[in-house]
Protein backbone atom coordinates (compact mmCIF):
# COMPACT_ATOMS: atom_id res chain seq x y z
CA UNK A 1 0.00 0.00 0.00
CA UNK A 2 1.21 3.50 -0.85
CA UNK A 3 0.64 6.55 1.30
CA UNK A 4 -0.19 9.77 -0.51
CA UNK A 5 0.92 13.00 1.12
CA UNK A 6 -0.42 16.44 0.30
CA UNK A 7 2.41 18.78 1.26
CA UNK A 8 0.97 22.24 1.88
CA UNK A 9 3.05 25.36 2.27
CA UNK A 10 1.36 27.65 4.77
CA UNK A 11 -0.66 30.61 3.48
CA UNK A 12 0.71 34.15 3.34
CA UNK A 13 1.71 36.43 6.22
CA UNK A 14 2.50 40.14 6.17
CA UNK A 15 6.17 40.87 5.33
CA UNK A 16 7.06 37.26 4.58
CA UNK A 17 8.71 38.35 1.32
CA UNK A 18 10.80 40.94 3.16
CA UNK A 19 11.91 39.20 6.35
CA UNK A 20 13.35 35.75 7.02
CA UNK A 21 10.83 34.52 9.60
CA UNK A 22 12.49 31.26 10.52
CA UNK A 23 11.45 30.21 14.01
CA UNK A 24 11.97 33.67 15.50
CA UNK A 25 9.05 35.54 13.90
CA UNK A 26 5.86 33.60 14.67
CA UNK A 27 3.60 35.59 12.38
CA UNK A 28 -0.13 34.98 11.89
CA UNK A 29 -1.77 34.75 8.48
CA UNK A 30 -2.68 38.07 6.90
CA UNK A 31 -6.06 38.73 5.23
CA UNK A 32 -4.93 37.18 1.97
CA UNK A 33 -3.56 34.20 3.87
CA UNK A 34 -6.90 33.62 5.59
CA UNK A 35 -8.59 33.54 2.17
CA UNK A 36 -5.95 31.16 0.83
CA UNK A 37 -6.39 28.84 3.82
CA UNK A 38 -10.14 28.78 3.17
CA UNK A 39 -9.52 27.78 -0.46
CA UNK A 40 -7.18 25.01 0.66
CA UNK A 41 -9.83 23.84 3.13
CA UNK A 42 -12.46 23.73 0.37
CA UNK A 43 -10.11 21.74 -1.85
CA UNK A 44 -9.35 19.10 0.77
CA UNK A 45 -12.98 18.92 1.94
CA UNK A 46 -13.85 17.46 -1.48
CA UNK A 47 -11.74 14.38 -0.76
CA UNK A 48 -13.45 11.02 -0.34
CA UNK A 49 -11.44 10.10 2.77
CA UNK A 50 -11.14 12.12 5.96
CA UNK A 51 -7.45 13.04 6.05
CA UNK A 52 -5.00 13.04 8.88
CA UNK A 53 -3.27 16.42 9.25
CA UNK A 54 0.24 17.05 10.56
CA UNK A 55 1.54 20.60 11.03
CA UNK A 56 4.67 22.48 11.96
CA UNK A 57 4.41 24.23 15.36
CA UNK A 58 4.68 27.73 13.82
CA UNK A 59 1.55 29.89 14.09
CA UNK A 60 1.30 30.39 10.32
CA UNK A 61 1.21 26.64 9.69
CA UNK A 62 -1.14 25.88 12.58
CA UNK A 63 -3.63 28.48 11.35
CA UNK A 64 -3.51 27.04 7.83
CA UNK A 65 -3.94 23.51 9.20
CA UNK A 66 -6.81 24.58 11.47
CA UNK A 67 -8.75 25.97 8.51
CA UNK A 68 -8.38 22.65 6.68
CA UNK A 69 -9.28 20.67 9.80
CA UNK A 70 -12.46 22.69 10.35
CA UNK A 71 -13.74 21.85 6.86
CA UNK A 72 -12.63 18.22 6.77
CA UNK A 73 -13.42 17.21 10.35
CA UNK A 74 -9.86 15.96 10.78
CA UNK A 75 -7.55 16.29 13.77
CA UNK A 76 -4.27 18.20 13.61
CA UNK A 77 -1.08 16.73 15.05
CA UNK A 78 1.69 19.26 15.65
CA UNK A 79 5.15 17.82 14.86
CA UNK A 80 8.54 19.33 15.60
CA UNK A 81 9.93 17.43 12.58
CA UNK A 82 7.93 19.78 10.33
CA UNK A 83 9.28 22.97 11.89
CA UNK A 84 10.97 25.63 9.83
CA UNK A 85 14.73 25.43 9.36
CA UNK A 86 16.52 26.80 12.43
CA UNK A 87 18.15 29.89 10.94
CA UNK A 88 19.63 31.04 14.26
CA UNK A 89 20.72 34.70 14.22
CA UNK A 90 19.55 35.11 10.62
CA UNK A 91 15.91 34.79 11.69
CA UNK A 92 14.04 38.07 11.86
CA UNK A 93 16.47 39.89 9.57
CA UNK A 94 15.47 41.44 6.27
CA UNK A 95 16.51 39.68 3.08
CA UNK A 96 18.11 42.94 1.95
CA UNK A 97 20.26 42.99 5.07
CA UNK A 98 21.16 39.33 4.73
CA UNK A 99 22.50 39.88 1.21
CA UNK A 100 25.60 41.45 2.78
CA UNK A 101 26.25 38.47 5.07
CA UNK A 102 29.00 36.18 3.72
CA UNK A 103 27.63 33.14 5.57
CA UNK A 104 24.16 33.73 4.13
CA UNK A 105 25.62 33.95 0.63
CA UNK A 106 27.53 30.72 1.22
CA UNK A 107 24.32 29.02 2.42
CA UNK A 108 22.57 29.99 -0.79
CA UNK A 109 25.46 28.96 -3.04
CA UNK A 110 26.46 25.64 -1.45
CA UNK A 111 23.55 24.21 0.48
CA UNK A 112 24.96 20.72 0.16
CA UNK A 113 27.86 21.75 2.45
CA UNK A 114 26.85 24.92 4.32
CA UNK A 115 24.94 25.17 7.58
CA UNK A 116 22.89 27.87 9.26
CA UNK A 117 24.32 29.77 12.27
CA UNK A 118 22.30 27.34 14.43
CA UNK A 119 24.13 24.42 12.82
CA UNK A 120 21.26 23.01 10.78
CA UNK A 121 22.09 21.54 7.38
CA UNK A 122 19.87 20.51 4.50
CA UNK A 123 20.91 16.91 5.19
CA UNK A 124 19.53 17.17 8.74
CA UNK A 125 16.33 18.77 7.44
CA UNK A 126 15.94 15.94 4.94
CA UNK A 127 16.58 13.35 7.63
CA UNK A 128 13.82 14.65 9.88
CA UNK A 129 11.15 15.08 7.20
CA UNK A 130 11.90 11.76 5.47
CA UNK A 131 11.95 10.01 8.85
CA UNK A 132 8.55 11.43 9.74
CA UNK A 133 6.94 10.48 6.43
CA UNK A 134 8.40 6.98 6.52
CA UNK A 135 7.05 6.58 10.03
CA UNK A 136 3.59 7.68 8.94
CA UNK A 137 3.75 5.35 5.96
CA UNK A 138 4.73 2.43 8.21
CA UNK A 139 1.74 3.09 10.50
CA UNK A 140 -0.57 3.61 7.50
CA UNK A 141 -3.30 5.28 9.53
CA UNK A 142 -5.10 6.00 6.26
CA UNK A 143 -4.24 6.73 2.66
CA UNK A 144 -4.71 10.51 2.74
CA UNK A 145 -2.26 12.57 4.81
CA UNK A 146 -1.91 16.36 4.73
CA UNK A 147 1.40 17.89 5.84
CA UNK A 148 1.32 21.66 6.52
CA UNK A 149 4.83 23.03 6.68
CA UNK A 150 7.31 25.47 5.11
CA UNK A 151 8.75 25.94 1.63
CA UNK A 152 12.28 24.81 2.52
CA UNK A 153 10.99 21.65 4.18
CA UNK A 154 8.94 20.70 1.12
CA UNK A 155 11.76 21.62 -1.24
CA UNK A 156 14.28 19.60 0.77
CA UNK A 157 12.03 16.53 0.66
CA UNK A 158 11.60 16.80 -3.11
CA UNK A 159 15.33 17.17 -3.68
CA UNK A 160 15.98 14.10 -1.54
CA UNK A 161 13.26 11.99 -3.15
CA UNK A 162 14.33 12.92 -6.67
CA UNK A 163 18.03 12.43 -5.83
CA UNK A 164 18.90 16.02 -6.75
CA UNK A 165 21.68 18.02 -5.10
CA UNK A 166 20.53 20.62 -2.54
CA UNK A 167 22.68 23.11 -4.46
CA UNK A 168 19.94 23.10 -7.12
CA UNK A 169 17.22 24.14 -4.65
CA UNK A 170 16.36 27.28 -6.63
CA UNK A 171 15.06 25.15 -9.51
CA UNK A 172 12.02 24.28 -7.39
CA UNK A 173 9.42 26.90 -6.54
CA UNK A 174 7.11 26.30 -3.59
CA UNK A 175 4.62 29.16 -3.34
CA UNK A 176 2.49 30.09 -0.32
CA UNK A 177 -0.72 28.04 -0.05
CA UNK A 178 0.50 25.63 -2.73
CA UNK A 179 0.02 21.86 -2.71
CA UNK A 180 2.75 19.39 -3.64
CA UNK A 181 1.59 15.77 -3.83
CA UNK A 182 3.94 12.84 -3.34
CA UNK A 183 3.53 9.11 -2.89
CA UNK A 184 5.73 7.06 -0.63
CA UNK A 185 6.09 3.39 0.11
CA UNK A 186 8.90 1.20 1.36
CA UNK A 187 10.75 1.25 -1.94
CA UNK A 188 9.63 4.26 -3.95
CA UNK A 189 9.17 8.01 -3.86
CA UNK A 190 6.99 9.62 -6.53
CA UNK A 191 6.30 13.31 -7.11
CA UNK A 192 2.74 13.44 -8.43
CA UNK A 193 2.28 17.23 -8.58
CA UNK A 194 4.54 20.11 -7.56
CA UNK A 195 3.52 23.63 -6.48
CA UNK A 196 -0.14 23.36 -7.42
CA UNK A 197 -1.61 26.79 -6.75
CA UNK A 198 -5.21 27.64 -6.04
CA UNK A 199 -6.69 30.98 -7.09
CA UNK A 200 -6.55 33.51 -4.24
Amino acid sequence: MTTQFGLVRHATCAQMDEVLFGRHVDAPLDERGVRQAALLADRFARGAIEPLIYASPRRRTCETAAAIATRTGADVRVCAELDEIDFGRWAGRSFIGLNGDAEWLSWNEERSRASTPAGETIASVQQRIVGLLCGIDAMRPQSAVIIVTHSEIIRSLLLYGLNVSPDLYDRLTIDPASITTVELDEAHFRAIAVNERLAS
